[in-house]
């Protein structure tokens, strides 16, 4: 099983982050976003951007449930997970993101590269089995996804094996 990942991806809006998840309470969006750096007690935030690569139906779906919850406009940037991480990369720490959600670990790597993540809440990483978060405590993995192979049992039919024209 490999985890889906949802991760911050700009050092310089955490705060935002920390203050709409107090306020979220519980959800998987919410508790991600628990994990943001640190903000002063009391403070609030009005909106956050949020970079999806994953399916349109499951972002829609967070961020109703995020929204409703706690009063907070998310506003989503959707695209192919490396087109989104290479736009935060150019951005830098000018970069309007403060939560990218992905499918792949490979892209939040490269974003740790760059130095463009906040530090994960402890608490929050607790919340998942060490091997799916990153090591550098910068990421949290939130839903997994298995691939299947399936295959036919028992002796190849000779009618239905590949032949030349069908190789390569």
């Amino acid at each position: 099983m490999r985890p889906a990942s949802m991760t911050i991806a700009s050092k310089t809006t955490a705060t935002k982050l920390r203050a709409a998840a107090a306020v979220a309470g519980t959800g998987p969006l919410a508790s991600l976003l628990a994990a943001c750096g640190g903000t002063a007690p009391g403070a609030t935030a009005q909106s956050i951007t949020l970079c999806s690569g994953q399916h349109v139906q499951t972002t829609d779906a967070l961020v109703t449930q995020f929204e409703k919850a706690t009063g907070i406009t998310v506003h989503v940037r959707s695209d192919d997970e490396d087109v989104l991480a290479n736009q935060i990369a150019a951005e830098g720490a000018k970069s309007p993101a403060d939560v990218i959600f992905t499918e792949n670990s490979q892209v939040l790597e490269f974003l740790q590269g760059k130095g463009l993540l906040a530090k994960v809440n402890k608490a929050t990483l607790a919340n998942t089995p060490a091997k799916y978060d990153s090591p550098d405590g910068d990421w949290a993995a939130i839903s997994g996804r298995v691939s299947v192979i399936i295959y036919r049992a028992g002796p190849a039919r000779a009618d239905r094996h590949c032949t030349d024209r069908h190789r390569g």
